[in-house]
């Protein structure tokens, strides 16, 4: 009810629902020990790889340039402000990309926003800024293909138990968010590291995974 309440002050459409009426929306879902739940119909998913695509489409129309393959190695600051960034390019396609050795180069902005995800700890810290941010193994799975899966299944989140469900492809993803997490890379993120998958770890996996499975016995 806090979280309906929450969608409300933002805008969203949010219903609470009892456990016949969210099984009517999950099918799959095993109901029996359900006290309640919170239906959002304009939620929904997206492939990131499409929308990140459509995002720098739409960027460039409106007079953005990008940039890719540059390794930011250092923000510059300027009287207590940040300029601009000091990067090397990595040899990858875009316009200061060049074969050889990495061109350093040096991109002044008048706005300079620190985005970086898990790398923007590293960058920020000869600043003197400390972000709160620690790199983590995020665990999921992908099942076979089940047969007559609905596609037009909504996400499902369950907090109680730290599993989220998605149809994708004719398959389950279940994921795990955890309140413990595993973290990862203590002592830096290896330079080369980029869009890689981790060693599997089934025994950390196992509670959400049990969980998951008398969830959704299918």
């Amino acid at each position: 009810k806090r979280g309906a309440s929450m969608a409300g002050a933002f805008g969203l459409t949010a219903e609470t629902l009892g456990p016949a009426e969210i099984k009517s929306h999950y099918p799959l879902i095993e109901s029996k020990d359900i006290v309640g739940g919170l239906w959002l119909p304009g939620d929904g998913q997206t492939n990131p790889v499409d929308t990140t695509a459509a995002l720098a489409r739409c960027a460039r129309t409106g007079g953005a340039r990008i940039v890719e393959g540059a390794q930011v190695h250092e923000l510059l600051v300027e009287q207590g402000r940040a300029v601009g960034v000091r990067a090397s390019m990595v040899g990858r396609e875009g316009e200061l990309a060049r074969t050889g050795e990495p061109e350093a180069v040096t991109i002044k902005a008048d706005a300079v926003v620190l985005a970086a995800g898990m790398w923007s700890a590293e960058i920020a810290r000869p600043l003197g800024v400390r972000l709160p941010l620690q790199a983590a193994e995020h665990f999921y799975i992908v099942t076979e293909a089940i047969a007559d899966l609905p596609r037009d299944l909504p996400s499902l989140r369950v907090p109680d138990e730290c599993a989220y469900y998605k149809e994708d492809a004719g398959k389950l993803l279940i994921g795990a968010f955890e309140p413990i997490a595993k973290p990862w890379a203590l002592d830096g993120i290896p330079k080369d590291f980029c869009f890689d998958s981790l060693p599997d770890d089934y025994d950390h996996f196992e509670p959400v995974l049990t969980r998951a499975m008398a969830r959704v016995p299918v």
